[in-house]
């Protein structure tokens, strides 16, 4: 597995005020939208991957910019 995102893998990173949302997307593709919370992103990601019928790659990208691929169990 690549130690970056694809262009068609999603990404969850914070943001908001103060980091208080998670907003999700492809990177170089479709948002998914800005949600709540963390586990509202993840269903979101879940129900997006499921209707598309494309499992990609979901990485997390802190508020400091550091990635590390995230598991949705």
């Amino acid at each position: 597995m690549n130690m970056e995102p694809c262009d068609e893998d999603i990404v969850l990173s914070p943001c908001g005020p103060l980091g208080s949302r998670t907003s999700a997307g492809q990177v170089a593709g479709e948002w998914i939208g800005e949600f709540n919370t963390t586990d509202a992103a993840i269903s979101a990601v879940k129900a997006w991957m499921e209707t598309n019928k494309f499992w990609p790659a979901v990485w997390y990208c802190s508020d400091h910019g550091n990635m590390s691929v995230m598991t949705l169990e």
